[in-house]
């Protein structure tokens, strides 16, 4: 016997089972899918893609619940030397909003008041964490290897996304070997582009609370 496929899920009637009358179901209503509802809300990228990033914090806070009292790195700028990186370390650990407003008047620069955040230049290449930034022993693309870039494994919690920023290009073989090492054995989605950009998209994420990495490579050749 065939089954035709009609507007309703069951007519609206008696039912001889449960002795009861019940409405008809339009199939091509969300209004009676608790499943169609949760589907059609969900995206379809996995959490460990970059296209699947939703979400938004306080990007100038200098912590959250995912940090906790750790203050996030921010990436400021760059120059042939090195990256200037923000929020390292704080003058006389204190806290900003506890700043005598007189005095913070008479400085200019805030860069000796208790609990202000001192901007450090990193020379040569660096690997980024939330709260944590490290030099890093590469100064060539062809140097970035899984071998090399075995902090951003170790690291807990682990890491979701991995930026590699270099104004000069990455051999394409080692950059596909690593983006498909780090999805299938770390669930780790890795994109790569020039400097500026993995800065900014680094300081974006970490604000949002996101567990992302940034590997920067300085070329010193230029």
């Amino acid at each position: 016997m065939s089954t035709t496929l009609t507007e309703s899920v069951y007519p609206s009637g008696f039912c001889p089972l449960h002795h009861q009358n019940y409405p008809g179901s339009d199939i091509f209503s969300s209004r009676d899918s608790g499943i169609s509802r949760r589907y059609n809300s969900t995206s379809t990228t996995g959490d460990d893609e970059i296209s699947g990033i939703r979400g938004g914090a306080d990007l100038l806070s200098s912590a959250s619940s995912a940090t906790g009292t750790h203050r996030k790195i921010i990436l400021e700028s760059y120059a042939p030397s090195g990256i200037d990186v923000n929020g390292l370390i704080c003058v006389g650990g204190g806290d900003n909003n506890n700043i005598d407003l007189t005095t913070k008047n008479e400085n200019e620069e805030y860069g000796d008041l208790p609990g202000m955040s001192k901007i450090i230049h990193m020379n040569g290449s660096i690997l980024a964490f939330p709260t944590m930034c490290f030099l890093w022993n590469v100064k060539y693309p062809h140097e970035v290897t899984l071998e090399s870039l075995a902090p951003v494994r170790l690291y807990t919690p682990s890491i979701q996304y991995l930026f590699l920023g270099c104004d000069t290009p990455f051999p394409s073989s080692a950059i596909s070997k690593i983006k498909k090492e780090m999805k299938t054995r770390h669930k780790i989605a890795v994109e790569s582009m020039d400097v500026m950009n993995a800065m900014g998209t680094f300081n974006i994420l970490n604000g949002e609370d996101r567990r992302v990495a940034c590997a920067i490579v300085m070329n010193v050749d230029e």
